[in-house]
């Protein structure tokens, strides 16, 4: 069955080359560039007659398997014509030829399909069968390439088009022209849904990709809504990876939760004088892996068991330490007031209704999952002044050594206003 499509005269007049580019996409999506191996496999691509456009194409179908499936349709955008010896390949020359009259009027679409059943192939009524080890669609990516009589018409590469399972890609009615359809910015995928449940207008006229959402990167976020339209790995939630890139869009490049040993607790400031110890209570955290930590889930507790769960709606300047980078110190406390914290401006806040330091011996616990990252139960044995931190040498910062009380001092160095000693935020200074 021959499907023809609305009048062309609707869609700007199209420039029908002498040949179409058999090309790799140009990574900015501009431009296509010449593809010698796609060329010398498939002959001269200088065709004077070039008409067809290949218009569709469904490499991953959801609904039913790749085998039974997919499916690829061509567009007709000159005169009439008789397909009878059209060739159809991949870039390895793999493929299948029209053997026997095929009539395909002027503006007409044409569905190429690897099953004739509607039952097994996703309710499809396919105008020509071929067989599927022919040719195959790769879902990583690939070429597909109409020949006749040694000329290429059009080939189109779909290594960077948008691709998302179970939506055919489709090129925008505007660009029903065997070059423009070498740009990437040309196709999107399908948003109509068709027999089983997949996605596609299959010998039918394709919808606008400006009016509809588009996934240029086929990574299932539609491009208004994700940070890189080009880069199918970043997207807002995603999970970040360790590849060089802000994968989940928060403007931190390849953190990762907190093993254990990740954070040391370094410095506590459990007894403040004369600063009240609901306002002047703080203890600081270091990042001592090689990575940024992602700190969202991170809980910190007491020894009588009170727990707080480090969350972005705590409020904190511009939740920026959600993230802590390698050597890079978070300081906790009980008060931002710095005329009653006793001149500190801590990163997070905690309650000290709910969490609260014992002057005398307690513990402070991290952990995410359940899993304990870090852990130091300090007592009498710890050097202990009343207006003073126990601070731990900078040879003792590690989830092991912070254990042991001979690895703390006594904090140095006035800050603030009123007198107490320590270092909130900054490197600790060695123990005497």
């Amino acid at each position: 069955m021959i499907r023809i499509l609305p009048s062309l005269s609707s869609l700007p007049m199209l420039s029908l080359l002498a040949c179409s580019m058999a090309g790799q996409w140009d990574k900015s999506g501009t431009e296509p560039v010449a593809d010698d191996t796609a060329t010398d496999s498939m002959g001269d691509t200088s065709a004077p007659d070039a008409t067809l456009v290949i218009s569709e194409l469904m490499k991953d179908p959801d609904a039913v398997s790749d085998d039974f499936g997919e499916w690829f349709e061509i567009t007709n955008v000159g005169p009439d014509m008789d397909l009878n010896g059209l060739m159809v390949q991949d870039a390895d020359g793999n493929g299948f030829v029209v053997d026997g009259a095929l009539a395909m009027p002027s503006g007409s679409a044409l569905l190429f399909a690897v099953s004739a059943d509607p039952a097994a192939n996703g309710g499809l009524t396919p105008d020509f069968v071929y067989d599927v080890a022919d040719l195959k669609l790769s879902n990583e990516g690939g070429t597909v390439a109409l020949l006749f009589g040694g000329e290429v018409l059009d080939s189109v590469v779909w290594d960077s088009l948008p691709a998302v399972k179970g939506h055919a890609i489709a090129l925008d009615p505007s660009a029903l022209d065997p070059v423009a359809n070498d740009l990437v910015a040309s196709w999107c995928a399908a948003g109509s849904a068709y027999g089983d449940g997949d996605f596609g207008t299959p010998g039918a006229a394709n919808e606008s990709c400006s009016g509809a959402p588009r996934d240029a990167d086929g990574d299932g976020v539609t491009d208004a809504d994700d940070c890189d339209p080009a880069d199918a790995d970043v997207y807002a939630d995603a999970d970040e990876q360790a590849d060089g890139k802000d994968n989940d869009c928060d403007g931190w490049t390849d953190e990762r939760a907190p093993a254990p040993g990740d954070l040391v607790i370094t410095e506590i400031m459990d007894d403040p004088d004369p600063t009240d110890d609901d306002d002047g209570e703080w203890f600081e955290v270091l990042n001592v892996a090689r990575y940024p930590l992602e700190l969202t889930g991170v809980t910190f507790s007491d020894e009588s068991g009170e727990t707080v769960a480090i969350e972005a709606s705590v409020e904190a300047p511009d939740e920026v330490f959600m993230v802590l980078e390698p050597e890079h110190i978070l300081l906790f406390g009980a008060s931002d007031n710095t005329s009653k914290n006793g001149g500190f401006t801590p990163d997070y806040l905690f309650d000290t209704s709910v969490f609260h330091l014992s002057n005398d011996t307690d513990a402070i616990l991290l952990s995410i999952d359940g899993v304990l990252i870090d852990e130091v139960a300090y007592d009498n044995d710890f050097p202990h002044q009343k207006g003073k931190s126990r601070s731990v040498d900078p040879i003792g910062m590690s989830s092991t050594r912070n254990d042991d009380p001979d690895y703390w001092c006594e904090g140095d160095g006035d800050y603030g206003t009123d007198g107490n000693q320590g270092t909130p935020g900054a490197p600790n200074d060695s123990c005497p």
